[in-house]
């Protein structure tokens, strides 16, 4: 028997506008699967640590990222299932302790699964991926800045570090499913 697919909305949190993906996983997908498909999906390189973290305990892929105020649990037999229970549960996921780029997992729904259906896959979102590396929300928030203001007087090398394609409004849906395929 096949499980429960689970509606879930990915969102990078403290960042105006939201960056957001929804996408379909099945309930039963281990954490450390879900880890890529939150990568793909928002589209980071998977350069950094990560870490989940639901009331007072941390999920990660070793328990070596302790805290005196919560449990660290090695991730590999926890299902997303296992945290998510009901419509409305929320998880977070933290990429890039440095960054740190706090992302909000809720389950919006849990449906049947559907024979002949690929999972994962994404079904909407908004807003390109953050670049790696650019200060987390506040360096991210002064980069918008720069883009609006050809005139500042780091636009130029914001182009350079961003690539001259850069836009922080796009998202293609049709790259981060090839992405989630493998392609």
């Amino acid at each position: 028997m096949n499980a429960d697919i689970y509606q879930v909305d990915i969102s990078i949190l403290n960042l105006e506008p939201v960056i957001w993906r929804q996408v379909e996983v099945p309930s039963d997908i281990s954490l450390a699967d879900f880890h890529q498909v939150i990568q793909k999906a928002m589209g980071w390189s998977n350069k950094y640590k990560h870490r989940f973290a639901k009331d007072t305990t941390f999920y990660s892929p070793n328990a070596e990222m302790l805290d005196e105020d919560y449990t660290c649990i090695e991730y590999q037999k926890i299902k997303l299932c296992d945290l998510l229970e009901v419509v409305k549960d929320k998880v977070i996921y933290n990429y890039d302790f440095k960054d740190n780029w706090v992302h909000e997992i809720l389950l919006e729904k849990r449906i049947p699964f559907v024979e002949g259906q690929t999972y994962p896959k994404v079904l909407d979102g908004e807003g390109n991926c953050p670049p790696e590396r650019c200060g987390g929300v506040e360096g991210f928030n002064e980069i918008l800045d720069v883009l609006d203001n050809p005139d500042h007087m780091d636009y130029e090398d914001t182009i350079d570090f961003l690539g001259e394609d850069y836009d922080p409004d796009f998202f293609d849906i049709d790259a981060a499913n090839s992405a989630l395929m493998g392609e």
